[in-house]
């Protein structure tokens, strides 16, 4: 659906409904014509079908469509709609056929929308004629087909009388005579209607022009008041006729004083205070708490990707966290904003500047300094004062929080301005900095949704209208009146009831559902009370209320408390569920007033199996419906493409906003720069940038005679020419054509223009970057929220709170919900309850009680509670409006149902609310069998006092700090005796009071007894109190203490419930205790002078309710007269409250005083001694009296007198505990085994057989034959015996298993089978000297070691992993020698100095000479060849393996020793054999060095295995005679190693490109529709946008740009130079280039070099570079982008661009891989060269042509490439192991030759296979061998080849047989064994 609006939004889309739009139809016509039924009819209810008009994803598209309809100035709807409308008057006067009403509906349906989306067109007069002749169009029709149509009917008429008023809004006007209309002089009218004319700019005749918050000018404006409706149907009260557009007005400007009028009138009090004393601290005189910020410093400005745009703010710490002593620490501050409510994301704020100039904020980060073990550790660190600011509590003195304007757009010039000035002057001294001030009680997202939503319903679209404003009416159009005769109206039934005539099927709610009993309702055959009452468990009250709920549009049910309101709702939904199938009403919409409302009603209709219902927000506390919110619910279903695409764009265009926003900030940043305004002057005034900038000769002069100087460095310019002071007159200054002529002051003036230029420039576009940004944002959410919208619709009901409501109001909106149930409607402000109906609804059902508590509100002068206020009237409830309403001259009133049975409470409670408010109220049979309240003498009394409140003589409208200390104490010990009577569990007993000040210190005095339940929202309101008052340092540092636990109560209760008597509606408990706090001499009750308030104090208790408080106090109001008079008739009222001992119920106990229970009941009971027998032990009970609960609960202490069982040993237990089993320990047991057990517990060794023996014995399992040592008494021989010893057999990877007996025997079909091996693997890596670490993994390849390398020389160690290539040494050879000299060479380069074979001449420490060679370490003394120095087993090692001679034998002077790394030792001739030192150099016929052999022609002769230690077989290095050999074989490793890790890097390089390749070959489905919605968007003015593809490209190839950028950089790193060998031939040439060396002895081959990385890796840039090129030219082909022509030309040129350096690339690939014998490398060159030649051969004749020398005809090139292709296809069958996969592409190449056919770069399964044969090429782990072409290639575990094969580069032959490879293959080092594997 939503790709077919989409379409229809769309070019060809559009021309269809033009033509749609423009036809002329006929009643009935033949197959040519537009039949008015048959065409216009259905192509009406297309445009407004429920999918198209609900959709958020779909609003541009929509909008789009009906410009077209509309046309310019309604050039094409007014003809259209008026042909429409026509036909249909023609139709309705002869027969209206049974689509007639269909018809009507969408014709009403797009007018509507056609005027809703073009503003214009309510202002065309003939749209007023078309509607009123549709208006006729309803005479006569049925009465489901009226009422269908009105509401949208009614919605346009009210658009366009709205448009009429318009030119009156101008100028005030007399009003029509027809509507009585005229202003009374007193009334100051808002705006231009005002006689004074506006107050301010922000003072308008209509909301819909309102700003939500004040603006500055209203702030300051104290002249007059503001305008504020009173809430009257008098024509003179209101700029506004009566009717619902009146009451929305009404109810917008009332609910913005009471909310934004607060931040306006703090500020302004602030404002004057601090003007009259700025260093005092203001408090607010209306209760409006505020938090001030001192010396705010704006940090910096910056992008966010969800906020667009954000500043950083820092400010003084609070003086609390300052000014405390001892001073808090980072932890202090870090757990006071931890746990403040200060500053939480979401406050509002304002920023006022020293001008005056205001700034609303909100929070949008806040961090807090995240604790180390350093600051828990050291609390006594140093805190840099100089710091820099990162978060709130980080900084002693500083704090730092992120803000987001609350309107961007609007008020970024005041920040930019202080932001501008704070750079400039915030370091001066007199510079003022702004102040900060909160406002924690109010949340901007509480109050500003439904503002903004007034606003938009301004325009009257709301159902319910001719109910909700019965004065809007006409004097023809009243409601009528009832038939029942009671004068009250006629309330029509739901219009979806009478679709069909819908009968109800009730039997869902009967209470014995059976076949016999069938009960209906209907509106022609209605329920009868009686049947309904009989049939189900609702009483009579109930009965009619449902009826009624069911039978009126607009229900009203009335529910005095306990008289079961919820239940009916619930009954009412499971009655509308069961019979959804018969109408199409939607999902429900439940509505509640708080949270725990909300849940409750949810969980219970969870309970009755509604399952497909959506919890709304996320404050839920209720498990079972965790997974039902809209969050998780959402998560589960999938996003359409539309919405994907939709969102991809948006996020690409967001994600380049925000980095635009980010430049902006960064340049508002650099304002003060000099280069800045540089760039400034030289591109708006050129001439004084020269002046300024630009350097000029000493003897250029002005005309003024001045001498231009050549500035020091352009820095300077301007602070020269700011110093400089011509003296000048005003005429010369006036006509000035040169800066250096103007005054000091001149020049300071005009510097500031230049500035304020640029910050105007910057600002302009800052403000349509926010705008745009703000717009793709909103756009953003209402795509993501499409998801939402379905998921609702497909639910049955929709839970949400009315603050969640008006947050999700624009969602909700788009539904066809057509109930909507609002729970608590009588505590629900009139505004939210009118933004809860929804458009679409067609049923609302309030349920509440106008007798109870009012909707809350801050402002007391709007409550009813006031003198003034009841002319506002701001917190009377819809619900309540509507019961006092009157209807016409009659003066009807509005029909509710009230039930009249309650249920919770006992008669004696109910009656002070029966005999004070419902005298009809009555009492269900089971409230007379409550239980009396245990331990009370009395269920009800009022305990009166005369202790004064404290702070009585304060003035205090908010109440906030009221209480009495008195009430605290009587309260906590009243209701201590009440839980020690051990009757009452969680919850039973509930405290109430009015204050929230009595409840903080309540809270406080009880948390140390009982732990204590608070309801959610006194929580929040606790909160924020607690966090307005000074808290001491101390107690921040301070853990919260826990609740003290009394051990005496064991596992009576442990929470009770406290909270304020507003926010306990609802809820109910088995004994209420109740607080009033009010006691003073003026006798003002505060609170409770309401008797809504007093209605649900006194109706919470169902078995008792103890009133604490002052009579005279509360006396004057009337109900509380009448409710002591009827208490005082009962004996329920007095000084003391009389107590009942559970034991001694004759013995009286008055209580007047705290201390009094702890004098006459300290346990719950009396004074006395209990008395009692205890039951268990017959001892006497010494406690005071108590209940029997605490006695059951009491443990006797006495000697416990019971006898042991099995011996006579006396119980230790004191008497109330059970006897434990006696412990008396017995020397010696004797056991069946005949082992001895010591020290047995009595109890055990009366039955020795159950001990366990634990002597360890050597038992045989029987299976495995093992012999175990076990615990005597283990049997061996059971099932479930498990023998643990290692099996230790050999497995088949090689190692033994280490698995145990028990574990290999269990594994399945198993002879020989053993648990999976998990020893390290331990094969030798054939790069360095580790072995695998990794768990035994069988045949899978090892990888490569990720250890750290072990080479290192004498100046310092690689310090990378054996995996990497090291690098070699570049440092200077330490070898040096006094007869050979010193090496040369750097240290990696094998020496260039032979060897010295003379004994060293040094001494060793005990004087003799060193037995040593020249050039070596010089031993310790204990290896001196004197026998009196060395030590005898030194002397008597064997040291000369030739001749078998000992140390102490040899001749040190011609066969001196070589001390080995290992410590080991030998003479020179054993190692020189050893390290095979014949094959390095050249000796002379009497065995001299002499010279050097070239190092290829021995470094593969090197056997590793004798290049080690005879003794411990560890490699011989470090030994500078030997250096050649070991240096040689080190490059070999390196060279090793580089090669690896060249292999692994291409290979997974190559994966990336395989991947990117095969993504773009499977976005090519979708790719006609990706660039189209790319390219095609619809603007704010409807049109069609085009945009460029360049965009969509760089998106869609961003992998691919990557992978190329990658490619060539790996094609760097495995260059020659960058190869071990390259970097020590460098190092070589580097010698010779400073003359360190003259000869270079050490010369490097080509051979030694590996080319086929190189190679490889220039393959994957041409295959990254065609897969780019392929992908452009399917882009050009579609047919989206050849319509564009300078798109399609874009991509051309981008084509042709790079195919010249690519044949080039390609050809020298093919003559570098033929050189280097890599024929797979040679194919793919050929064949990338004719792909690119191919590709530029078919590109369209368009494109620029590209020079190809000595080339010119097309046929020429054709055939030269085919020849090259059959060379390629040649190679391929000559060496067909190293090019397979190869061929196929070659064929496919010669056919794109041929037939200009191109296919898509997909990596074939061949291919695939071979780089997946490729990984096994160079393993970790195995031998290194070369093939006849020196190309490596690895061998597994044995050492040599077992299997011939050909190499996988060359085809060459390698491997072998029999361990014996073939001719031409050698086996390079094992650098394994060379480095100790």
């Amino acid at each position: 659906k939503q790709k077919f609006i989409k379409e229809l939004a769309e070019e060809g889309g559009l021309r269809r409904i033009k033509h749609f739009v423009e036809a002329r139809y006929v009643e009935e016509g033949d197959l040519g014509t537009m039949s008015f039924w048959h065409h216009c009819i259905p192509f009406l209810k297309i445009i407004t079908h429920g999918e198209l008009r609900s959709s958020l994803v779909l609003e541009k598209s929509v909008g789009t469509i009906y410009n077209i309809v509309y046309g310019h100035s309604g050039e094409r709807a007014i003809p259209f709609f008026r042909h429409v409308v026509n036909h249909l008057l023609r139709i309705a006067a002869v027969q209206q056929p049974p689509d007639f009403g269909n018809a009507v509906l969408s014709t009403v349906s797009a007018i509507l929308m056609t005027l809703n989306i073009n503003q214009s067109a309510s202002v065309q007069e003939e749209f007023v004629e078309i509607v009123q002749d549709l208006r006729k169009c309803l005479h006569g029709a049925s009465e489901y087909i009226a009422r269908g149509a009105d509401p949208e009917l009614r919605r346009v008429e009210q658009k366009l009388r709205m448009a009429e008023a318009i030119p009156l809004s101008q100028i005030p006007q007399e009003p029509k005579a027809e509507t009585s209309f005229t202003f009374e002089v007193d009334v100051d009218m808002p705006g231009e209607f005002s006689i004074h004319g506006p107050r301010h700019d922000n003072d308008k005749a209509s909301i819909a022009e309102i700003r939500i918050l004040p603006t500055p000018a209203e702030i300051l404006s104290t002249m007059r008041n503001e305008y504020l409706p009173m809430r009257n149907y008098s024509v003179k009260a209101h700029h506004l006729p009566p009717g619902i557009e009146r009451i929305l007005d009404t109810q917008f400007r009332l609910l913005r004083e009471d909310t934004s009028g607060q931040l306006r009138d703090a500020v302004r009090y602030l404002l004057d205070a601090r003007e009259k004393n700025p260093n005092k601290d203001v408090k607010q005189p209306n209760g409006t708490q505020t938090i001030i910020y001192k010396n705010v410093v704006l940090e910096r400005l910056q992008a966010d990707e969800r906020d667009g745009l954000q500043l950083q703010v820092t400010f003084d710490q609070p003086q609390r966290l300052v000014g405390a002593n001892p001073k808090p620490n980072v932890i202090a501050r870090t757990a006071w904003w931890s746990h403040s409510r200060f500053l939480q994301t979401g406050a509002l704020l304002c920023l006022v500047d020293q001008q005056n100039g205001f700034t609303f904020l909100i929070v949008a980060e806040r961090e807090v300094e995240e604790l180390t073990d350093r600051h828990h550790q050291d609390t006594e660190f140093t805190e840099d004062l100089a710091g820099t600011v990162r978060n709130l509590s980080g900084h002693p003195l500083r704090a730092l929080v992120s803000l987001k304007l609350v309107d961007a757009a609007n008020d970024v010039s005041t920040i930019v301005r202080e932001y501008h000035r704070q750079l400039k002057f915030k370091s001066q001294d007199n510079y003022v900095l702004p102040f900060l001030v909160e406002f924690p009680g109010l949340l901007f997202a509480s109050f500003e949704p439904i503002l903004r939503f007034l606003q938009k319903m301004s325009d009257g679209t709301i159902p319910f209208s001719k109910l909700i404003a019965p004065e809007g009416n006409g004097l023809n159009d009243h409601p009528e009146a009832s038939e029942t005769g009671d004068a009250v109206i006629k309330v029509p039934p739901p219009l979806y009831l009478m679709r069909g005539n819908v009968t109800l099927d009730l039997s869902t709610i009967l209470k014995e559902p059976s076949a016999n009993t069938r009960l209906t309702h209907s509106i022609q055959r209605p329920c009868s009370i009686l049947d309904l009452y009989t049939h189900t468990t609702l009483d009579r009250g109930q009965c009619e209320a449902l009826l009624g709920g069911l039978s009126r549009e607009l229900a009203l049910i009335q529910g005095p408390p306990g008289t079961g309101k919820s239940y009916v709702g619930l009954q009412i939904v499971k009655v509308l569920l069961h019979n959804k199938h018969k109408m199409k009403m939607g999902p429900i919409i439940c509505v509640c007033y708080t949270n725990h409302a909300l849940d409750q009603f949810l969980v219970e209709l969870l309970k009755h199996g509604v399952t497909k219902m959506v919890r709304l927000g996320s404050r839920s506390k209720a498990e079972e419906l965790k997974e039902l919110t809209l969050r998780n619910v959402a998560a589960k279903v999938d996003t359409t493409f539309v919405e994907r695409s939709t969102t991809r764009t948006l996020k690409t265009d967001l994600t380049g906003l925000q980095e635009h926003l980010d430049d902006l900030c960064l340049q508002l940043s650099k304002m003060n720069n000099w280069t800045v305004l540089r760039d400034h002057l030289q591109k708006n005034h050129p001439q004084i940038e020269r002046q300024l900038f630009r350097k000029t000769t000493p003897g250029d002069e002005t005309d003024s005679g001045w001498q231009t100087v050549t500035h020091r460095k352009p820095a300077d310019a301007i602070n020269d020419w700011l110093n400089l002071r011509p003296s000048l007159t005003v005429n010369q200054l006036l006509n000035c054509q040169d800066v250096s002529e103007l005054h000091k002051a001149d020049r300071a003036r005009l510097k500031g223009i230049w500035e304020e230029e640029i910050r105007q420039e910057i600002l302009h576009q800052l403000k349509r970057s926010i705008t745009e940004f703000k717009a793709k944002k909103e756009e953003l959410e209402m795509t993501m929220h499409e998801r939402d919208r379905r998921c609702l619709e497909d639910a049955e009901i929709i839970g949400v709170t009315t603050t969640g409501l008006s947050g999700n109001a624009s969602l909700l909106r788009k539904l066809k919900a057509k109930v909507m149930i609002c729970e608590e409607a009588a505590e629900v402000l009139e505004s939210h309850t009118l933004t809860a109906l929804l458009p679409s609804v067609e049923h609302a059902i309030l349920i509440g009680d106008h007798q109870q508590l009012r909707p809350h509100i801050a402002n007391y002068n709007l409550s009813m509670e006031s003198r003034q206020g009841v002319n506002y009237a701001l917190d009377e409830s819809l619900f309540e409006r509507l019961t006092k309403e009157k209807y016409g001259p009659a003066r009807l009133s509005f029909p509710f149902a009230t039930l009249d049975t309650q249920r919770r409470m006992h008669p004696s409670i109910s009656q002070l609310v029966r005999r004070t408010l419902y005298p009809d109220l009555r009492d269900h049979e089971r409230t007379k069998t409550h239980c009396e309240v245990d331990g009370m003498a009395r269920r009800l009394f009022w305990l009166n006092h005369n202790q004064l409140e404290a702070g009585a003589d304060q003035s205090d409208p908010s109440g906030v700090s009221k209480s009495n200390n008195f009430e605290i104490e009587m309260v906590g010990a009243l209701v201590k005796h009440l839980i020690k009577q051990g009757s009452y569990g969680k919850n039973d007993i509930a405290v109430l009071t009015p204050y929230l000040g009595q409840l903080m210190k309540l809270r406080r005095k009880m948390g140390d007894m009982f732990e204590i339940m608070v309801g959610e929202k006194d929580q929040e309101e606790l909160d924020l109190v607690e966090d307005v008052e000074e808290v001491k340092t101390d107690v921040i540092l301070k853990a919260p203490a826990k609740p003290k636990q009394d051990i005496r109560k064991g596992k009576l209760l442990n929470e009770i419930r406290l909270a304020t008597v507003d926010n306990f509606q609802g809820e109910e408990a088995k004994v209420i205790v109740i607080s009033l706090v009010r006691c003073n001499p003026a006798h003002r009750c505060g609170f409770l002078k309401t008797s809504n308030r007093i209605n649900v104090l006194l109706s919470r208790a169902r078995n008792g309710m103890y009133i604490i408080g002052n009579a005279d106090t509360a006396r004057p109001v009337s109900m509380w007269s009448d409710v002591l008079t009827l208490l005082n008739r009962e004996g329920n009222f007095g000084d003391a409250l009389e107590l009942r001992c559970p034991r001694h119920a004759d013995k009286q106990i008055l209580i007047s005083t705290p201390d009094d229970f702890l004098r006459f009941s300290p346990e719950g009971g009396c004074d006395e001694r209990c008395g009692k027998r205890l039951l268990n032990c017959g001892h006497t009970c010494i406690h005071k009296c108590h209940s029997d609960v605490l006695h059951k609960a009491v443990v006797c202490l006495e000697e416990c007198k019971r006898k042991l069982p099995g011996c006579d040993h006396a119980c230790p237990i004191p008497c109330g505990k059970e006897c434990e089993k006696c412990v008396v320990r017995i020397l010696q047991v004797l056991l069946p085994c005949g082992h001895t057990s010591y020290g047995v517990p009595c109890h055990r060794a009366q039955n020795p057989a159950e001990i366990r023996c634990s002597r360890s014995v050597k038992k045989r399992v029987p299976g495995c034959g093992h012999e175990r040592d076990v615990a005597c008494h283990v049997d061996v021989t059971s099932s479930t015996f498990r023998c643990v010893t290692i099996c230790d057999k050999n497995l088949l990877c090689g190692h033994q298993c280490k698995g145990k007996c028990y574990e290999c025997r269990s594994v399945p079909n198993a002879e020989d089978q053993h648990v999976k091996c998990k020893s390290p693997c331990g094969r030798g890596f054939n790069t360095c000297g580790h072995s695998c670490p990794k768990e035994c993994h069988g045949e899978a390849a090892c990888g490569l070691c990720e250890q750290r390398c072990e080479l290192r020389c004498s100046h310092s160690r690689c310090t990378k992993k054996c995996s990497e290539a090291c690098t070699p040494c570049a440092e200077q050879c330490t070898w040096s020698c006094v007869h050979r000299g010193a090496c040369n060479m750097p240290c990696a380069v094998p020496c260039d100095v032979l060897p010295c074979s003379k004994r060293c001449e040094q001494v060793l420490e005990c004087g003799h000479q060193c037995p040593s060679v020249c050039g070596e370490q010089c031993p310790r003394k204990e290896l001196c060849q004197v026998p009196e120095c060395g030590a005898p087993e030194n002397l008597d090692a064997v040291v000369d393996f030739v001749c078998m001679e000992t140390y102490k034998e040899i001749d040190l002077n011609t066969n001196p020793i070589i001390l080995l790394p290992c410590g080991h030792f030998f003479c020179m001739d054993t190692v020189d054999g050893l390290m095979q030192m014949t094959d390095v150099y050249e000796y002379d016929k009497d065995g001299n060095l002499v010279g050097q052999k070239p190092q290829s022609a021995w470094i593969e002769t090197i056997q590793p295995s004798q290049t080690r230690c005879p003794s411990c077989r560890r490699p011989i290095s470090s030994i500078n005679r030997y250096n050649r050999v070991a240096k040689g074989v080190m490059v070999e490793a390196l060279n090793k190693k580089f090669l690896a890790m060249a292999h692994e890097s291409f290979l997974s390089l190559e994966k990336e490109v395989s991947d990117a390749e095969r993504v773009l070959h499977e976005s090519r489905n979708t790719l006609e529709a990706d660039i189209q919605s790319t390219l095609t968007q619809v603007g704010r003015d409807g049109k069609n946008q085009k945009k460029s593809i360049s965009t969509f490209l760089h998106s869609r190839h961003a992998k691919l740009n990557l992978l190329a950028q990658n490619a060539l950089a790996f094609v760097e790193s495995t260059s020659k130079e960058e190869q071990p060998y390259g970097r020590i031939h460098s190092l070589v040439a580097d010698c010779i280039r400073r003359k360190r060396v003259t000869d270079a002895s050490y010369t490097i081959d080509d051979i030694s070099f590996s080319p086929r990385y190189g190679l490889e890796g220039q393959v994957l840039v041409l295959r990254v570079h065609w897969a780019y090129l392929y992908d452009l030219l399917q882009i050009s082909n579609l047919a989206s982008v050849v319509g564009r022509p300078v798109d399609s030309k874009s991509l051309i040129r981008n084509i042709v661009k790079p195919l010249g350096d690519l044949k080039v690339m390609c050809k020298r690939l093919e003559e570098n891989a033929a050189q280097a014998l890599y024929p797979r490398q040679q194919v793919e060159a050929i064949l990338y060269h004719a792909r690119f030649v191919g590709l530029q051969l078919n590109l369209p004749d368009t494109t620029p042509p590209v020079k190809e020398p000595k080339e010119q005809n097309i046929n020429e090139t054709r055939k030269r490439e085919r020849e090259s292709l059959d060379e390629a296809l040649e190679i391929c069958q000559q060496k067909p192991g190293s090019t397979r996969g190869l061929k196929a592409l070659i064929e496919e190449a010669q056919k794109m030759m041929r037939e200009s056919v191109f296919y898509s770069p997909v990596t074939t399964d061949e291919q695939r296979a071979v780089y997946e044969a490729m990984r096994s090429e160079l393993r970790g782990t195995g031998h290194w061998y070369y093939c006849v072409n020196r190309h490596p290639f690895t061998v597994g575990e044995c050492g040599m080849p077992m299997a011939q094969a050909r190499c996988p580069q060359c085809d060459a032959p390698i491997g072998g047989q029999n361990h014996v490879p073939v001719t031409g293959v050698s086996r390079a080092a094992d650098l394994d064994e060379q480095f100790g594997g």
